[in-house]
């Protein structure tokens, strides 16, 4: 099909078929309804734990959304906490839904008796989406953290990975 090579110009208005009224109707108010779908919050995503062949699915701690102003909106989240019991040794597995592992995120996770916590490196890839940590041998996992983070600045003013949103697994001995 080729384009057409002028124009025919009519000074009769336009009046559009009743099929067409319907038509622009019907989309104005699909495009109404979403304008206020767009203005109510999104659920929180939840994250899903296994270990010793139990699963437990659980919402955020804290879950914080960058906005237009200096600071993120952020709300601590009281409901209850994700927990396993696993023995020593057990390992645990973390499913992030895709919009979480879209952003840059770590594990944090601690043993029972130590009293430093551990790190996986920062995972920036966007496609993990299943995550592993076998603990040391003979240590129990006491608890793990799911933290997506930001860039911000130090007091120095030097780039730091600050947590955004944070899901929580605590450990009960098996």
């Amino acid at each position: 099909m080729t384009a057409p090579t002028h124009l025919i110009a009519s000074t009769a208005p336009y009046r559009p078929s009743p099929r067409a009224r319907r038509t622009s109707r019907t989309l104005l108010l699909v495009l109404l309804a979403g304008l206020a779908l767009s203005g109510c919050d999104a659920p929180t995503p939840a994250i899903t734990w296994f270990g010793n062949r139990t699963s437990v699915e659980a919402g955020p701690r804290l879950y914080c959304t960058l906005t237009n102003t200096p600071a993120p909106s952020c709300s601590e989240i009281d409901g209850p906490q994700a927990t396993l019991a696993l023995h020593a040794d057990d390992p645990v597995q973390v499913n992030i839904p895709a919009e979480v592992a879209a952003a840059p995120w770590v594990l944090v996770y601690s043993y029972v008796g130590d009293t430093q916590s551990y790190r996986t490196p920062v995972d920036t890839s966007g496609g993990t989406l299943s995550f592993v940590i076998r603990p040391l041998p003979g240590k129990q996992l006491q608890q793990v953290d799911l933290q997506v983070l930001i860039v911000t600045a130090d007091a120095k003013g030097a780039p730091v990975w600050t947590p955004l949103q944070a899901w929580v697994l605590a450990v009960t001995p098996a």
